[in-house]
């Protein structure tokens, strides 16, 4: 059995990597996705930390959705449900809103690769470059180019 000590130090080792501090977001996301049920995680990257903006065990592309729609001034990353072949799976996804200025856009490569990091077992991996992508009709097109999906389901 793994310890909390152990899952700090895979925390801590994932922060020093990337520059970033993930540790506020690792036990929400294992909760979440613990939770058996689906849910969501969104953050944003604050200096070297990693915020939590919002999540829960309940809830998934549609609330994601709303928050993207509601911080098109932001750079915004998390995770949704969806069901492959009935069973639960996680997206990742990165968020750059319309009115992301060049500095913060360039930093974003950068930052994605820690955040990403903390997501542990996601099987997904989407980029949204501007609200009009973060609709259904288009992540349901980038999920089912994936190998082995059948009867893909958003939650």
């Amino acid at each position: 059995m793994i310890g909390a000590g152990a899952s700090a130090a895979a925390g801590f080792g994932v922060g020093r990597s990337s520059g970033l501090d993930v540790l506020d977001c690792i036990e929400p996301w294992k909760e979440i996705r613990a939770g058996g049920s689906g849910g969501y995680l969104v953050v944003s990257v604050e200096g070297k930390k990693v915020v939590i903006e919002e999540g829960s065990n309940e809830g998934g592309f549609d609330t994601v959705q709303a928050c993207c729609k509601k911080s098109n001034s932001r750079v915004l990353y998390g995770s949704f449900p969806f069901r492959n072949k009935g069973l639960l799976r996680f997206a990742f996804f990165s968020f750059i809103g319309n009115e992301v200025g060049g500095m913060a856009r360039g930093r974003v490569s950068l930052q994605r690769a820690g955040v990403y990091a903390a997501f542990d077992g996601v099987t997904a991996d989407l980029s949204f470059n501007g609200i009009e992508e973060v609709t259904r009709d288009f992540v349901v097109q980038a999920l089912s180019r994936l190998p082995g999906v059948e009867g893909l389901e958003l939650m």
